[in-house]
């Protein structure tokens, strides 16, 4: 019995390229094409809010 285990991008790989950082490789780019399991981590990363880092509270002096 042979048993064929896929080979997926980098989770890091794929959030580096849904922020523009990398540009996937061609062998990345044609599996993320085909792949379903890529495509839906890729999807996550790309539809994350950008927001600004939250402004910290300044804690009040204490008394």
């Amino acid at each position: 019995m042979n048993i064929t285990v896929p080979i997926h991008i980098e989770n890091r790989r794929l959030f580096l390229a849904a922020g523009g950082t990398i540009q996937l490789e061609d062998w990345e780019r044609q599996h993320l094409h085909n792949c379903e399991v890529c495509q839906g981590v890729f999807y996550v990363f790309i539809n994350q809010p950008i927001t600004p880092d939250p402004v910290p509270k300044k804690n009040p002096p204490a008394a």
